[in-house]
């Protein structure tokens, strides 16, 4: 679902890289705002946040993506 930031196919993800961090969010999710701004990462796609976080981020239990 494209939204007024992204264009259309495409969806920006979210994960903290404070060392307690577990979950990512898409950007449906409105948690993700709730993230500190000092360790706020964002990425263009979902493969490429699990490039970098793969094994230590699961998705948000209650995800709308």
């Amino acid at each position: 679902m494209p939204t007024a930031t992204s264009p259309a196919g495409q969806m920006t993800w979210y994960t903290s890289s404070h060392s307690s961090a577990q979950y990512y969010y898409c950007e449906l999710d409105p948690q993700w705002k709730s993230l500190s701004p000092a360790y706020l990462r964002s990425y263009p796609s979902e493969a490429a946040l699990l490039a970098v976080w793969a094994g230590t981020r699961v998705k948000f239990h209650s995800s709308k993506c």
